[in-house]
């Protein structure tokens, strides 16, 4: 690496609990002890709601191929998959 700057500034509304980059991709996974789980890219931000009742997003771990990742909660897991960026 010869060269560093700043690609993007972000704000989340709750603390964050845990993030992890994506080992094969230029993406970021999120997430704030809620049920939603944010991504970042230099493409652009999303949120996505995580569809199981009472689902508390508190851990973030992505696989190695960068194809899926898993998020945890204090007694469950749920597990994402995702194509390429």
């Amino acid at each position: 690496m010869t060269r560093m700057e700043l690609a993007a500034t972000l704000m989340q509304k709750d603390p964050v609990k845990a993030l992890d980059w994506d080992p094969v991709h230029c993406r970021l996974a999120m997430c704030t002890g809620t049920s939603k789980i944010f991504m970042w890219a230099p493409e652009g931000a999303s949120c996505v709601h995580v569809p199981l009742p009472g689902f508390l997003a508190s851990a973030v771990r992505w696989n190695p191929t960068g194809t899926a990742f898993v998020l945890t909660d204090r007694d469950t897991f749920c597990c994402a998959f995702l194509g390429a960026p």
